[in-house]
């Protein structure tokens, strides 16, 4: 019998499986807990319940996730088989008759997996997460990026986690990289291995939203490196595929970019997985994102 095979094994995997379960119950009832006896405000609307986010900002981010169901499908059918690249035709000038598309204009190489939709409350919980800043965020945000996990059909049993890495002044500045944070705790809730330093940002780069598509190329050119963990990665497990975490996916420039580095240097991208997906509804009216 091959190694790591048989009801011992399938014995050992289901124990530690509970054994995680258990514990994340137990981490969650004490955060409770804890909140519950020290008041913490919610960092989105400052109330002071005691729980965060609190839960009127819980059901107004659960309200949102109801309400945007087919634009969620939309693009996740869109993305999710993917397996090459996906060329999406470029946009005509919207008309009465034709509007524009919500799908931003690009190519993709990567499947690309999310919770909800960028916008309205989940774009002000974002924004308190980065920039209050509120780690205290992390469980709950983390916790719907597992369940956008856990909801698709096809994803690989074991993956590598690689959150997409910020400056270190940037990190200096607000104190953590969110993408880092989500990462770490995907990897408490599915046991992913998580590389903290996988990837490491090179060079401080202007921010993305405000650039045309050519010069958010230009702007993240050589921008991105291998960072120690992958560098140091054991031969076997350089063949466990990749998923790229972020809190924000928009025009999939830097996301797609670091795909596109991992796979020269031999690794395989399962896809990326983001927090939220932004939507070009309406160029004039569409949130910015954060950066």
């Amino acid at each position: 019998m091959a190694e790591g095979s048989g009801p011992k094994f399938s014995l050992q995997r289901l124990w530690q499986s509970l054994w995680r379960s258990l514990r994340s119950a137990a981490t969650a009832i004490l955060q409770e807990l804890l909140a519950l006896v020290f008041r913490r405000p919610c960092p989105v609307c400052d109330e002071d319940t005691g729980v965060v986010p609190c839960p009127l900002c819980r059901n107004d981010l659960m309200a949102e996730f109801d309400d945007q169901h087919l634009e969620r499908r939309l693009l996740q059918d869109q993305f999710a088989a993917s397996t090459s690249p996906i060329i999406i035709p470029p946009r005509h000038r919207a008309t009465a008759k034709q509007p524009r598309s919500p799908i931003p204009r690009q190519a993709l190489g990567s499947p690309v997996w999310f919770w909800n939709i960028y916008g309205g409350h989940l774009r002000k919980t974002i924004h308190a997460y980065k920039y209050k800043p509120a780690e205290s965020l992390t469980p709950w945000l983390g916790d719907r990026m597992v369940d956008a996990w856990n909801t698709l059909p096809n994803h690989p049993n074991s993956v590598l986690l690689v959150p997409v890495p910020i400056h270190h002044r940037r990190q200096d500045k607000r104190g953590f990289n969110q993408a880092e944070r989500l990462a770490q705790r995907l990897s408490e809730k599915t046991g992913y291995r998580c590389l903290t330093n996988g990837l490491v940002r090179t060079k401080a780069t202007r921010a993305q939203f405000k650039l045309t598509p050519k010069e958010r190329r230009a702007n993240l050119a050589n921008a991105f490196a291998l960072g120690p963990d992958l560098k140091n990665l054991g031969e076997s497990a350089r063949d466990i595929p990749i998923v790229i975490v972020d809190d924000i996916y928009t025009t999939g420039t830097t996301s797609q970019t670091l795909a596109r580095l991992l796979e020269k240097n031999g690794f395989t991208v399962a896809g990326i997985l983001g927090l939220s997906r932004a939507l070009n509804l309406n160029r004039r009216s569409r949130p910015t994102p954060p950066q």
